[in-house]
């Protein structure tokens, strides 16, 4: 499709790493809801709280570039780091802060959003 990645197969492998780990992370949330309501409408419903987090970002302009409450926004949204982390590695090249700051934010995530899982599966078991 014409995507030239600075970093070569490597970096390309990379970048699908942290979408799979942003994507994980994002399956906790409903996973979490599912737990908790026991209804696929909420679970569904959920989804659609993290798609505004996607704007709420880095995604269209360099962070530097950001002003105001949109600024503030994108440096605590997590999202943030993982883009900067791919579009580093495809096309600039390796910058070894901006990947381990993508991957530890997915980690974060990730542990945040099954923490909140395992509790909603505690909350629903305590009901049955």
């Amino acid at each position: 499709m014409g995507l030239q990645s600075a970093t070569g197969m490597l970096g390309l492998l990379a970048v699908v790493g942290l979408a799979v780990a942003l994507g994980i992370g994002f399956a906790g949330f409903t996973v979490s809801a599912a737990l908790g309501s026991g209804s696929a409408a909420v679970t569904q419903a959920a989804s659609f709280i993290f798609f505004p987090l996607t704007f709420l970002t880095a995604s269209f302009v360099p962070l530097e570039l950001l002003d105001g409450w949109l600024s503030v926004a994108a440096k605590f949204n997590p999202i943030t780091y993982v883009l900067v982390a791919m579009r580093n590695t495809l096309s600039t090249g390796w910058d070894a802060t901006a990947l381990w700051q993508g991957f530890l934010a997915c980690l974060l995530l990730g542990i945040a959003m099954y923490a909140l899982a395992v509790y909603g599966l505690r909350v629903r078991t305590r009901r049955t």
